[in-house]
């Protein structure tokens, strides 16, 4: 019988919630058909809004209150903590770099707010 409760815990362990409006295949406003998001916003409540940083890049004064980089020097301090430059990297290391793969970057954030709040939050911004 314990083993059938480990399984139940690692089951609700992995579920996650994504929104129902803003998950990855939307087709949501200002959006043209065949852009893909390049943003998971996780709210506290640990729902997972896919969004497009360009929309919320251009509807916003302050970068989304700086949660939302600008550029990619800045979405790679984000991402990592730290800025690394090209010098940085040994060219000739065991450990190459993977090559990009055509496939979006997607940049995850987190935010205080929860789920019901972030989502007219998203709303809004959509129009």
């Amino acid at each position: 019988m314990q083993q059938a409760s480990i399984i139940t815990a690692i089951t609700e362990a992995t579920q996650i919630h994504v929104s129902t409006t803003f998950f990855p295949a939307a087709v949501l406003p200002g959006v043209q058909q065949g852009d893909r998001c390049d943003l998971v916003i996780q709210t506290s409540d640990s729902v997972f809004f896919y969004c497009h940083k360009s929309i919320l890049l251009a509807k916003s004064s302050n970068n989304f209150g700086s949660l939302v980089p600008a550029t990619l020097i800045e979405q790679v301090v984000v991402a990592t903590g730290y800025l690394t430059t090209t010098e940085d990297q040994d060219t000739n290391s065991a450990n190459p770099q993977p090559q990009e793969s055509g496939a979006p970057q997607l940049l995850a954030l987190t935010v205080f707010e929860t789920a019901a709040v972030f989502n007219i939050v998203l709303h809004a911004i959509y129009g």
